[in-house]
């Protein structure tokens, strides 16, 4: 399977992440609007993005829309995990 993450990212692409890479692996962790791109060029096959797309704990259409107008939305993974806060899950 080709869901492996390959980096996790900050201001600029994992440095691991070049022309090499297996067009397969999918990168998450600091992904937003202004390096989601970045990731793609470098190799990934997908982008992987959770809290830049969430704020108090809503959707944020206006972030999501502008991170498809980047990436396209069959290259934009929305991951919805949550965590139990006051045994309540977030």
């Amino acid at each position: 399977a080709c869901s492996a993450p390959i980096g996790h990212p900050s201001r600029t692409p994992h440095p691991k992440l070049s022309s090499n890479v297996p067009k397969c692996g999918q990168v998450g962790g600091g992904i937003r609007t202004d390096n989601a791109a970045q990731y793609l060029e470098a190799g990934a096959s997908h982008v992987i993005v959770t809290s830049y797309v969430f704020r108090e704990g809503k959707l944020d259409r206006q972030r999501l829309k502008e991170l498809v107008a980047e990436v396209g939305k069959d290259k934009l993974v929305l991951d919805l995990s949550c965590r139990k806060q006051d045994g309540v899950y977030k």
